[in-house]
């Protein structure tokens, strides 16, 4: 029974909504007469129901308002510290911000005693350019060395960061050196998911997103962009989700490690709605 009301760690979240309703669900159970007006009254929120906006995404968690809920939350000084990181990671705008807060949020967990699950699939996930650095290593042409690296991404990438990210990819088995002593890639490559590596994905994604409307002002050849808005039913939705996922893996498989290929493309596909649900309309 006390396992099954162990109090959550917020270093095995990734996602501030989730932790927060794990919270809501420990201290309804163990603590006695928990209630969102009370906690609001001794963390300082006016709004009696601050903490369920938060937890249910109708209000954005505020900077100014982390040291209240962690006062709320009664957390430790270290559990302070990885509520905080974890804040401000889902609180950054921008992919450099999201990266520096993605590493804090990571050496606090391991001063609080505990290591992220798989922390080295869940690092290669969070930063677009490890899967660009891999996807550079499977062309026949790959060259083991930081300039060259530099010089094939656009906007550049450190000598050091690419480095790094070699040594760490090879250390954790998704790099392997041939019998010649040649680091591969693997063409079959994929990444169970679990909560943590789910919310580093989205962030990826967003950031690949921002790219294409980048690349909207780029020369022609560069890019290849097509749309199309439609109603659909629900069924219809499925079908053209599992359309996206078939098309995904036909253009995988479809391409080869010729050494001719001279660069290396992202290829993204969304479905999304533009308007709100009609029973949402009464």
């Amino acid at each position: 029974m006390a396992e099954e009301f162990k109090r959550p760690n917020p270093s095995q979240f990734m996602d501030c909504k989730a932790y927060l309703t794990a919270m809501a669900e420990y201290l309804g159970t163990t603590r006695e007469g928990f209630t969102f007006r009370g906690f609001s009254r001794e963390a300082g929120f006016g709004a009696p129901n601050y903490y369920q906006l938060v937890m249910t995404g109708r209000r954005r968690l505020t900077r100014a308002a982390i040291p209240k809920f962690a006062r709320g939350l009664k957390l430790s000084e270290s559990e302070w510290r990885v509520f905080e990181a974890l804040a401000n990671y889902n609180l950054a705008k921008d992919e450099g911000t999201r990266r520096h807060y993605l590493g804090v949020f990571q050496d606090c967990a391991r001063e609080n005693g505990s290591r992220l699950k798989d922390d080295a699939l869940l690092w290669y996930v969070s930063d677009w350019r490890n899967l660009a650095l891999r996807e550079l290593v499977r062309r026949e042409d790959f060259v083991e060395d930081t300039a060259w690296i530099s010089a094939k991404f656009m906007g550049g990438l450190s000598r050091r960061y690419s480095r790094m990210a070699l040594r760490r990819m090879e250390e954790n088995s998704i790099l392997h050196r041939d019998a010649s002593g040649r680091l591969r890639a693997d063409m079959a490559f994929s990444i169970p998911s679990n909560a943590q590596r789910e919310t580093a994905i989205r962030g990826y994604h967003a950031e690949m997103f921002r790219q294409a409307g980048d690349a909207v002002d780029a020369v022609g050849e560069a890019r290849h962009i097509r749309g199309t808005m439609t109603s659909l039913t629900p069924t219809e939705y499925t079908s053209i989700c599992q359309a996206i996922d078939d098309v995904i893996v036909r253009i995988r498989h479809s391409v080869s490690d010729s050494s001719e290929s001279t660069r290396i493309y992202h290829c993204s596909m969304a479905l999304f709605p533009m308007t709100i649900r009609p029973e949402a309309d009464d």
